[in-house]
Order: C-alpha cells, then sequence, then structure tokens
C-alpha cells in the first residue's frame, strides 16, 4: 500500500473541496431558474394546482421547471442559456 504524502493529501482534499463547491454552484443555479420558473406557473391562470399540471401544454410542472431546454407554451418564461447557467466561479 502506497503512503500518501502531506502535500498530495492537501491537494487532494482541496481539489475535493473546490469540485463540491462547483457542484455546489451549479446546482444553486439550476434550483433556482426552475423556482423562479414554477412560482410563475403557479401565477397563471392555466395551472392546475391540484395535478400541479399546465393548462395549455399539459405537462406535470414540477419536471418541467427543471429541464433547461423547455419554454413555456404561452411565453411566460423561456429556455435558458447552457453556457450562462453552468459558469464555474473563479
Amino acid at each position: 500500500m502506497n503512503k500518501i504524502k502531506p502535500e498530495e493529501e492537501i491537494q487532494d482534499e482541496e481539489t475535493r473541496i473546490r469540485r463540491e463547491n462547483e457542484e455546489n454552484y451549479i446546482l444553486k443555479g439550476y434550483f433556482r431558474f426552475a423556482k423562479e420558473r414554477y412560482k410563475i406557473c403557479m401565477e397563471c391562470e392555466a395551472f392546475s394546482k391540484i395535478v400541479k399540471a399546465c393548462g395549455e401544454c399539459y405537462c406535470f410542472m414540477p419536471a418541467k421547471v427543471i429541464i433547461k431546454s423547455t419554454s413555456c407554451p404561452v411565453g411566460k418564461w423561456g429556455a435558458v442559456d447552457e453556457q450562462e447557467s453552468n459558469t464555474i466561479p473563479p
């Protein structure tokens, strides 16, 4: 079994923490736009609160709002630009 040198262990730990921070940053942005979309849907007259579906496209909105490439059938929200939403902080 190879021993890990202390400087390698620190680098690996730093790399792990950086990756976790990057993932959390992406996820926060991802869920932020989904929450914003869903809020718009809940205020729409076509939204059915009982089944959580859109009366225009008949989609189950908790699922649809998290898919970046989807858009509202009546134009209340659009697709999310992949490059903008996946920027990693320095």
